[in-house]
């Protein structure tokens, strides 16, 4: 490629062979990498011709993949249509709350240009950041690989540097072993600019430069010194010419395409071009918090002179996505997981299943405004079983869930939400169902991959021993979509299933249950107004079972599983009584491989302390209408008011409701 001479100035003719070059790379690299981060003239037609006309368009995966990346017409001209994609934020001040433009391959060249060139020659991150602010779909490689391709950024420290390496591995120095040899000639060892290659750099290759330098130059005064023998040197036959790899900055120039005036550093062209009267950018620089620009070195050590107190315990955040209809139990487990500093809830999924979807949607939000946190996302998800199963349109019957909802559902649905998630994230997101299966089935329907990429997945539902909650031998999660059940049993290895009768078997004592919601706090005050007084009535005698509170704390804590066992298991679909019963082959019978770890055993204490201490910190209220539960005796549990509508009130308890515990 024409550097431009010696000083690698950037003009018209070697531009016209940097974009020939630049724009085969591009072609080269979209075509074997067959990704979906770049597109071609032909698939944009296609897009737009989808977007146009839905029923024109015969493959479902591509359907899919157009709705995932949320693509819009956003212009309609003559010639032809703008594609763009959505903003991902809805603040109006935000700049990325503006509409990305979608290129394509063949404009790449343009778009980098205007954003490094036009800009000063920026580095990598700046020219990414601008080109990520007003397009979408450019992968950093390619900006990467232009300004290593750039006539005047190839001859800068940085990446002269890199050819020294490269020209030093492929043998273009003189070395004591070249002079001293009989066969290798040495008489042309300069190597013609447009004969390098534009390959890829490697960085872990260490090779000295100046010690290769140094090798070259006592080689050859000891050569001409007569102290190393060599071939014979004849008038005129053996000509050396070397090339000054020297990094003198007298031989960079950096010239402006405004004003054409020359420089010899990066950052004065920069300077001065920020500062011209005709500087207007296509695609202009962001600017950069000072805050973004500090970096914190954080040294963890310990020492006998600090206290404890005085060091900060940093834990790694494991990033979990609930995928939940409704239900108390299933508030329990939100507060849980949204309070927990350990665990970084990204979205919650809602499904069909007790309650309708869109109850399920708001019911969450409810619970996400009790906890202060609003800034998860909610993702409205299957309305219907595989077979079109509607959920119940009456909501739940708590007094909470009557209340009016403030809150956002994401526009994204939640099967495509959980794709995009875990493909982008792969083995870190933990997804936990705690509700029908349906979701995921479908997600696993349009990308079996997402069964790999997930980090674990953690089921409730399912039954081991025959025993149902809505029927005489199902529960209720795998009644409501049998179908979906079994997909997902079918595609997915290794999960975690967390069966009826072992829930059962773990529920928290009510004595520990009630001392929690009269702690007088907002969280506390939520759980109280979820459930019916009939509810409390009969939790005080069998206890509180909620089999969602354990799948949170196996995230939090994998040790609470105490006893698990690998089986093959699926799902009965045809059985007139037992559809959607779990078959779970503890002899083998079946023949098949296992499938599926089976939790027997759950560590209840542990669990006890990590969901009391959602109310550590709560102040203990004492009503006026009787004493705390503390002073009452010991076999005698009291049940708790829910019958106010007021938000704001404080937990009653009744003098005469006390219930006897067995």
């Amino acid at each position: 490629m024409d550097k431009g001479g010696e000083s690698g100035e950037l003009t018209e003719a070697n531009v016209d062979t940097f974009r020939i070059q630049f724009t085969n790379f591009v072609r080269e690299y979209c075509g074997s990498a067959q990704n979906s981060s770049t597109i071609t003239a032909q698939k944009r037609e296609r897009i737009i011709k989808y977007l146009k006309n839905v029923k024109s368009e015969p493959s479902a995966r591509f359907r899919f993949w157009v709705r995932s990346k949320g693509f819009r017409i956003v212009q309609i001209t003559d010639e032809e249509s703008i594609l763009a994609v959505p903003p991902k934020s809805d603040d109006p001040n935000d700049p990325q709350a503006l509409f990305r433009r979608v290129p394509i391959t063949d404009e790449f060249f343009d778009i980098i240009y205007a954003a490094h060139c036009e800009n000063g020659h920026v580095g990598q991150a700046q020219t990414f950041s601008a080109v990520k602010a007003m397009y979408a779909l450019i992968p950093r490689i390619m900006i990467i690989k232009f300004i290593e391709m750039c006539p005047q950024c190839s001859t800068s420290h940085i990446y002269m540097a890199k050819r020294r390496r490269q020209a030093a591995q492929q043998g273009a120095f003189i070395t004591p072993d070249k002079l001293a040899g009989t066969t290798s000639p040495f008489g042309e060892v300069k190597r013609d600019s447009d004969q390098m290659q534009d390959d890829t750099f490697d960085e872990s290759e260490d090779v000295n430069v100046v010690d290769n330098q140094q090798d070259m130059a006592s080689a050859l005064s000891e050569l001409f010194s007569g102290k190393m023998a060599g071939p014979d040197l004849e008038s005129g036959g053996g000509q050396v010419e070397t090339e000054d790899m020297s990094s003198d900055p007298s031989n960079l120039a950096f010239s402006c395409h405004l004003c054409k005036q020359v420089f010899t550093k990066r950052k004065a062209l920069q300077k001065h071009i920020t500062s011209h009267q005709d500087y207007r950018p296509s695609v202009p620089l962001q600017k950069i918090s000072p805050q973004s620009r500090k970096r914190c070195l954080n040294v963890a050590f310990t020492s006998s002179f600090l206290e404890p107190s005085s060091r900060r315990l940093r834990v790694a955040r494991k990033r979990v996505i609930l995928d939940v209809n409704s239900s108390p139990s299933v508030a329990q487990a939100i507060l849980l997981a949204a309070s927990r500093p350990d665990i970084e809830l990204i979205a919650i999924n809602c499904v069909a299943g007790h309650v309708s979807v869109l109850n399920a949607c708001e019911n969450t939000l409810r619970v996400l405004k009790a906890c202060g946190r609003e800034d998860v996302h909610v993702c409205r998800g299957a309305e219907k079983s595989l077979l079109g199963l509607l959920g119940k349109p009456e909501n739940l019957p708590g007094i909470v869930w009557s209340t009016k909802v403030n809150g956002h559902i994401q526009a994204e649905h939640s099967v495509s939400y959980l794709i995009r998630c875990v493909n982008e994230n792969p083995g870190e997101i933990s997804l936990l169902c705690l509700g029908p299966l349906t979701n995921l089935a479908l997600a696993l329907r349009l990308d079996p991959l997402i069964a790999t990429n997930l980090r674990e997945l953690i089921i409730v539902g399912g039954n081991i021993e025959g025993q149902g909650n809505v029927s005489s031998c199902s529960e209720q999660n795998f009644l409501f979509d049998p179908e979906a059940a079994h997909i997902v049993l079918q595609e997915v290895q290794d999960a975690a299933i967390l069966p009826f009768e072992v829930s059962q078997r773990h529920s928290i004592p009510f004595r520990h249950f009630s001392t929690w919601l009269n702690a007088g706090t907002d969280i506390s005050n939520f759980l109280i107004e979820s459930v019916t007084q009939e509810d409390l009535q009969q939790q005080a005698k069998v206890g509180v079972v909620s089999p969602e509170v354990f799948a949170i704390a196996m995230v939090i804590d994998p040790s609470i599983v105490l006893e698990k066992e690998k089986l093959y298991v699926t799902v009965e679909l045809k059985g007139e009584y037992s559809r959607g019963l779990m078959v779970v082959d503890r002899m083998g019978h079946l023949g098949k491989q296992a499938n599926m770890f089976v939790l027997k055993n759950l560590d209840l204490s542990k669990t006890q302390a990590l969901f009391g201490a959602l109310f550590a910190n709560g102040t203990a209220v004492t009503a006026a209408a009787g004493p705390v539960p503390g002073s009452q005796p010991s076999g005698t549990i009291v049940c708790l008011s829910g019958g106010s509508g007021s938000r704001e009130h404080t937990p009653l308890l009744f003098k005469d409701a006390k219930v006897t515990i067995l």
